[in-house]
C-alpha cells in the first residue's frame, strides 16, 4: 500500500540551507513517521556552491516540483480492485456485489486498461433481448461454463469454445426442421425428439436442463458428430440468465469511458467529470496501466497535498498554489511569514544562524543517529548561511552544531566554507540574469514589492568590475517585475562587508543607511547579512 506523501520544501531560488534542510528534515520524519512519506523537494534549479556540497558528501538533489495545487492522484481511490479482461460478467458481477464497489476496471495481465464495468452496464446487459445475443464475436468458454451451471459433461468433443445463437427447446419439431441449425446453441429439457433432430441439422452445442436423461442413442450420435453435451438440473429459465453471465466482461465493458493522468490539476478536470454520464474517471499513467478511479464524490472535499515548509515561511517565497496546499509544519530561522493554515500545526523558527542548525537539535531530540552525509549537508548549509560562523546572525547554537557535525564528518569547518564560497561563484558558465536571481529574495509591503538578491565572495572585485552590466540587467527584473528598488548586496566574506549595487528608487535604502550610493555602488563596513542586517533597517523606512 503506498503511504501518502508530505512534501518537505525550502524555498523559491533555494540556497544550501534550503536543500539541505530539506534532505535532512524528510530523513528525520521518514525516521519517526514511518506511516507517511516525507520527500524532499526543491522549487528551482540549485546553485554551483549547492551542487558541489550533494557531490561532495553523495548525496542526490531533491525532486524538483512546480506547485502544490490539488491534482487527480491526490484524491483518486489508489487501491483499486480489477479484474482480468478474460473474466466472465458473473465473476465481475460477483466482485462488484461482495466488495460494495460500483465500478470495476478490466485490464490484462500486464495491467494495462481495457474497458469499464459498472452495476448501470451490468443492469442494461440483462434488460436486453435475449434472442439478439449472439455467442460468435464473444464465444463462452466451456470450461467457465461448466462450473458456472454445475453442468455434467456427458460429451465433450473437441470444443472449448461455445459459439452460435441460443435456441430453446420448446421450439417445434417442425420448426427445428426450417431452421439453420449449424449456427445455434441447443437449450432443451425432455425431449429425446428434438435432440435427436437438431444433432442430425449440424447443431453442435447442446445444454440438457432440468437433469433430464439422455439416451444411449443420443450419446453416440453426439460422439459420432463432434457435439457438445452438458447436462445441469437448472431450468432453461436459469440457462439463459446464466449465459448472460458467462460472457467476457469486456462485452459489457465501456471501452471508452472517461480517463485521466494523474498529475492533471483537479480544478481543470473537475468539468469533465461533473459532466460525464457514469460519474467516474479511471485514472492511468503514461503506460496505460491502471493507477485510481475518481468519482464526482472526491470533488466534494478535494484533499490537499500536505507540506512542510522550511527555511522559508512567506507566500511570496512559497511554491505555487501554498493557499491550496495543506501546510503541517514550519521550521525556520526568519520572520514569520504571512502564511495562514487552517489548523494549529508545529512551528519552530528560531532566532539562529541557519534552519539546519534548528533540524540538528531536532536530531538531538528525538535520538536519530546523524549519518555522514547528513551531517555533511548540515554544517554545510550552516557554514554558508553564517558565513562560517562570522554573519552576526551566528550564535551559540550554531557553532555548538558546526562542531558536532564537524566531527561526525570530519571536515574542516574553515577550510571546507572557503572551497564552497569558490564554488559558488564560479560564473564562467552562467548569465548575469542566472547570478542575480541565484539566492534572490522578495519582501512585499504596504508601499509595494522589492528584492534583494546576495551573493557571498572572497574576491568581490571580480563582480564590481562589473557593475554596469550587472545593473542594466537588473533593470529589466526591475521593470519586468514592477519593483518598489532592488538591490544586489555583494558580501566580502574575508573582510566581513558588503557592496550594494540598486536599481529603481534609491531614496528609501539611503534614508535606512544614512549613506548615499557612490558611483552606483554603497559601501557597507561590517554588513553581511540580509536577514539581520538589511531587511529590517529598510522596513523600519518603508
Amino acid at each position: 500500500m503506498k503511504k501518502d506523501k508530505v512534501y518537505v520544501i525550502g524555498h523559491k531560488k533555494p540556497d544550501t540551507d534550503s536543500i539541505a534542510s530539506a534532505i535532512a528534515y524528510s530523513h528525520l520524519k521518514n525516521e519517526i513517521d514511518p506511516s507517511k512519506d516525507y520527500v524532499p523537494s526543491m522549487l528551482d534549479d540549485i546553485n554551483p556552491e549547492t551542487v558541489f556540497v550533494l557531490s561532495f558528501f553523495g548525496v542526490e538533489k531533491p525532486q524538483r516540483i512546480f506547485h502544490v495545487y490539488p491534482t487527480v492522484e491526490d484524491s483518486m481511490t489508489k487501491r483499486v480492485l480489477t479484474a482480468n479482461i478474460k473474466s466472465t460478467v458473473y465473476e465481475v458481477g460477483n466482485l462488484i456485489i461482495d466488495s460494495g464497489i460500483r465500478t470495476i476496471p478490466l485490464t490484462d495481465e500486464k495491467g494495462f486498461f481495457h474497458g469499464l464495468v459498472t452495476e448501470r452496464r451490468i443492469a442494461r446487459h440483462f434488460l436486453r433481448e435475449f434472442n439478439n445475443i449472439s455467442f460468435d464475436e464473444y464465444p463462452i468458454r466451456i470450461e467457465n461454463l461448466i462450473k458456472l451451471i454445475n453442468a455434467e459433461v456427458v460429451n465433450k468433443g473437441s470444443h472449448n469454445y461455445m459459439r452460435g445463437l441460443p435456441l430453446i427447446g420448446t421450439i417445434s419439431l417442425e420448426d427445428l426442421k426450417d431452421c439453420d441449425c449449424k449456427s445455434k446453441i441447443l437449450i432443451v429439457g425432455d425431449r429425446e425428439d428434438i435432440l435427436i433432430e437438431g444433432i442430425k441439422r449440424g447443431i453442435k452445442y447442446v445444454i440438457v436442463t432440468d437433469g433430464a436423461g439422455i439416451k444411449d442413442e443420443v450419446k453416440k450420435l453426439a460422439r459420432e458428430n463432434n457435439v457438445l453435451i452438458l447436462r445441469t438440473d437448472l431450468s432453461s429459465f436459469e440457462i439463459i440468465r446464466l449465459l448472460r453471465l458467462s460472457l467476457p466482461g469486456e462485452v459489457i465493458a465501456k471501452k471508452n469511458p472517461l480517463v485521466v493522468s494523474p498529475s492533471v490539476l483537479l480544478k481543470d478536470f473537475a468539468e469533465d467529470l461533473m459532466e460525464s454520464k457514469d460519474g467516474v474517471a479511471v485514472v492511468l499513467d503514461d503506460k496505460g496501466q491502471v493507477e485510481g478511479i475518481i468519482t464526482r464524490h472526491d470533488l466534494i472535499n478535494p484533499k490537499r497535498k500536505k507540506v512542510i515548509l522550511v527555511d522559508h515561511s512567506e507566500k511570496v517565497q512559497a511554491v505555487e498554489g501554498i493557499e491550496e496546499a495543506e501546510i503541517v509544519e514550519i521550521i525556520d530561522h526568519h520572520r514569520l511569514g504571512g502564511l495562514e493554515t487552517a489548523h494549529p500545526i508545529k512551528v519552530l523558527i528560531k532566532p539562529v544562524g541557519a534552519t539546519s542548525t534548528i533540524i540538528y537539535d531536532q536530531y538531538i531530540s528525538y535520538g536519530i543517529k546523524i549519518e555522514k552525509e547528513i551531517a555533511g549537508l548540515m554544517l554545510s548549509a550552516i557554514i554558508s548561511d553564517t558565513l562560517i560562523l562570522r554573519s552576526p546572525t551566528t550564535t551559540n547554537e550554531d557553532r555548538n552544531a558546526v562542531e558536532k557535525l564537524s566531527k561526525i564528518t570530519g571536515v574542516d569547518p574553515m577550510k571546507f566554507g572557503l572551497e564552497m564560497f569558490r564554488k559558488k561563484l564560479d560564473i564562467s558558465h552562467i548569465t548575469i540574469k542566472e547570478i542575480l536571481t541565484m539566492d534572490m529574495k522578495e519582501f512585499r509591503t504596504s508601499k509595494g514589492t522589492f528584492a534583494v538578491s546576495q551573493v557571498e565572495a572572497v574576491e568581490p572585485n571580480v563582480i564590481i568590475s562589473r557593475k554596469d552590466e550587472y545593473l542594466k540587467e537588473m533593470k529589466n527584473i526591475l521593470l519586468e517585475r514592477k519593483y518598489l528598488f532592488y538591490l544586489f548586496m555583494v558580501t566580502d566574506v574575508m573582510n566581513e562587508s558588503s557592496y550594494i549595487i540598486a536599481a529603481g528608487d534609491l531614496r528609501p535604502v539611503e534614508k535606512a543607511f544614512g549613506k548615499n550610493f557612490e558611483n552606483g555602488i554603497l559601501y557597507l563596513q561590517g554588513v553581511v547579512s540580509r536577514k539581520k542586517q538589511v531587511i529590517p533597517v529598510i522596513l523600519n523606512v518603508l
